[in-house]
């Protein structure tokens, strides 16, 4: 993803492991090693309901293989 498709995006995972919240678009549910989201009402929502926590996407073994 370039920096411009992550303007309107926030790394996302549940708040537990057992917990699923569904992405809103594709229904689908957000995996617990996190997902880029769109920053939505939706999304706002379930973070100030504590569903879903901001977090920093952890590095591919390929990205750290290439430093």
């Amino acid at each position: 993803m370039n920096k411009e498709n992550l303007q309107n995006k926030v790394f996302v995972v549940p708040a537990h492991k057992d917990l699923i919240v569904r992405h809103p678009f594709t229904k689908r549910p957000i995996p617990a090693d996190g997902l880029f989201v769109e920053d939505s009402p939706y999304i706002r929502r379930r973070l100030k309901d504590g569903d879903l926590l901001l977090a920093n996407p952890k590095r591919r073994k390929k990205e750290e293989a290439d430093e």
